[in-house]
């Protein structure tokens, strides 16, 4: 039996079926579908799911593709397709891919087919936010007794193995990779991805053939419900076994269920244009951080079950905490009236309700205020562009590795593909580099530390309150809660 995260049982939840028509089968049209898992996902795939794109944390929660290694909820990094690993230099790994391993077609995981997943993911455009800016190399370096993958770096790569257990990196069969990557029949989990309704619905059937074993559920009914009122009536209306993220302010109505909170690495952050308009000012910047009353926010909005913070590495992150010294800001400035346009997502149905306290208190300091909610599909490229003056964001500090450069790079370097502050400080981004080139421990720590400092000096981004996540089921045990939400559902969960 290969590990991975415990299966943790959580409890009782509902269906969406009843107000969402058409989104599951009918549980009378076959004996096996009442063997089947119906979840409710939080979110809704933007890319077909790719696994290049933020997509491929479904197929990781599905347990559909699996990666080379697995992270536990602890951060440490265990075998999965990849059984060791070894370091042959600052730049250089070698990983011993796993024997008896085949892909949904049948076809047999080996070291090239390892070698064709790792070099598209290299070479896409942009490449995965793992390993983005290493301009990654791998190949076959295989012995006549093992199967052996050497993957290459053109910069030190202290976290290969914590990288590469990123959902973003999983390893489908070389028949994948064409003008687009189709995950469909193509990777080498529990569950076989058999169908994919556009933004609507998936289908995955249990795999009769997994190298790990059996697997209790005969199949899972993915369902795409990004509104947070039509996941809370999941939970009631019994058609659902698995419900992601139930919004805070409906908890209470569901006191028959049995709910999980799983405290996540994630918080709550309002990122400031620092290109354009009102905040390419500092001192607006800093006033806009002044104005804030964050302690409502998490009090009236967060029902004091997510607490504010001013940090990016709060306490899931624990051992920030010894290293960290005051935000240093510089002098408020007077907005004079001047307009701004602050946006946010309906998907997780607590930030708008948050953006209107936001709103509120920045009109309160003399900001003139227009307020945008999106469904997030519709919001992240021209939050990306540059087209709002703010952003209100629920975002994971340890994205990819379980240690936070990745996401300082990725948000807050000036070539960072997820920038949506449009931020571009040298001081940044030579911090964020030094912390990048070191080993894992104490010192990689304190220059985590010194760039997470650095950033939120520039004030280009306001934490607002560290953030956990509900999870609902109903008639279904071996859940899986996973404070790195790479995972949901494996070989264990199962209808009781």
């Amino acid at each position: 039996m290969h590990p991975r995260t415990p299966a943790l049982r959580i409890g009782a939840l509902g269906g969406i079926c009843l107000l969402l028509s058409g989104c599951f089968s009918d549980a009378g049209d076959s004996a096996n579908s009442a063997q089947r898992i119906h979840v409710a996902m939080a979110g809704v795939p933007k890319a077909a799911l790719s696994p290049h794109s933020d997509d491929a944390f479904m197929l990781t929660r599905w347990q559909s593709a699996e990666t080379l290694t697995s992270m536990q909820p602890d951060g440490s990094i265990i075998p999965m397709l990849a059984t060791s690993w070894e370091q042959r230099d600052e730049r250089t790994w070698e990983f011993t891919i796993r024997d008896g391993v085949k892909f949904h077609n049948g076809s047999a995981l080996d070291a090239a087919a390892v070698v064709t997943a790792l070099q598209a993911a290299a070479n896409a455009n942009p490449a995965p936010r793992p390993i983005n800016g290493l301009n990654l190399e791998a190949r076959d370096v295989s012995t006549d007794k093992e199967q052996i993958v050497q993957v290459r770096a053109d910069k030190a790569a202290p976290l290969m193995p914590e990288l590469l257990s990123s959902s973003q990196l999983v390893i489908l069969a070389p028949e994948a990779y064409g003008s687009r990557v189709d995950p469909i029949e193509h990777g080498t989990g529990a569950f076989i991805l058999r169908s994919l309704n556009a933004d609507s619905s998936a289908t995955l059937d249990r795999n009769e053939e997994y190298w790990d074993g059996e697997v209790q559920a005969e199949g899972i009914e993915a369902s795409f419900v990004p509104d947070g009122n039509g996941r809370t009536a999941a939970l009631r209306s019994q058609n659902t076994n698995v419900v992601e993220a139930i919004p805070l302010a409906q908890m209470k109505q569901l006191q028959s269920q049995e709910l999980i909170t799983v405290q996540q690495p994630r918080i709550a952050e309002l990122l400031l244009n620092t290109r354009n308009g009102a905040f390419s000012d500092p001192a607006l910047r800093s006033k806009a951080a002044e104005a804030m009353n964050k302690q409502a926010i998490a009090k009236e909005v967060f029902l004091d079950q997510d607490p504010a913070t001013d940090r990016l590495l709060s306490s899931a992150v624990p051992w920030a905490q010894q290293y960290q010294k005051p935000v240093t800001l510089p002098k408020a400035g007077n907005p004079d009236k001047k307009k701004i346009t602050i946006a946010t997502y309906s998907d997780r149905p607590e930030l708008p309700e948050a953006l209107l306290r936001i709103a509120a208190d920045l009109e309160a300091a003399g900001f003139e205020v227009e307020q945008e909610v999106r469904s997030y599909a519709n919001l992240e490229q021209d939050a990306l562009d540059g087209k709002f003056d703010a952003v209100l964001l629920s975002r994971s500090v340890l994205l990819d590795s379980g240690d936070p450069v990745g996401f300082f790079n990725s948000d807050f370097s000036c070539q960072g593909e997820y920038n949506m502050a449009q931020l571009c400080n040298a001081e940044v981004d030579e911090l964020i580099a030094k912390a990048a080139g070191l080993k894992a421990g104490e010192q990689r720590q304190q220059a985590a530390v010194a760039a997470e400092q650095a950033i939120l000096d520039t004030g280009a981004v306001i934490p607002v309150v560290e953030e956990s996540v509900i999870i609902g089921s109903d008639k279904v045990e071996g859940v899986v809660a996973d404070p790195y939400a790479r995972y949901l559902i494996d070989k264990n969960t199962r209808l009781n």
